[in-house]
Order: C-alpha cells, then structure tokens, then sequence
C-alpha cells in the first residue's frame, strides 16, 4: 500500500481506505489457507486498525454515494 492511513492525515482517499481493509482481510484469509488448524488472529494493533477501518467505511457509506470510487476525507482543523 503507497498509501499510510491516519488519523493525523490532512486528505484520505475511500479507496486507499479500501484497499487496507482488503490487505488486512486477504493476510487473514492466507493464514487460514496455510494453517487452517492455527489462530486466525491479527496482532492487536493491525486487529484495532481493522476494526476502525471497517467503522470508518460504515459510517461513511451512509453519507458517501460514491465512496467505493473514490470520496476525499478532508481534515478540519478547529479553529483556537
């Protein structure tokens, strides 16, 4: 992924959104190709990223039509 999704980043793209959920869910999938007697479970931090990845795409998709072709996130700062 070229990409590095945070919550500090001024601009995310849906599909770079996307395309980590997709990266997270296929290393998933060949664990359990390789080893399906072995523990299917991602490390805490890439579990945590996961789920926040997939409750980001679920609330935007309620406001974002075109969210699986591509929608811009745009931080706002607060104004002080």
């Amino acid at each position: 992924m070229s990409t590095q999704i945070t919550n500090k980043s001024d601009i995310i793209d849906s599909r770079d959104i996307i395309e980590r959920i997709e990266e997270l869910e296929a290393w998933l999938d060949s664990i359990a190709e390789d080893d399906p007697m072995r523990s299917t479970k991602l490390n805490s931090a890439d579990a945590q990223e996961l789920a926040a990845l997939k409750t980001l795409t679920a609330e935007c998709e309620q406001y974002a039509d075109d969210w699986q072709y591509g929608e811009t996130l745009i931080r706002v700062q607060p104004e002080a």
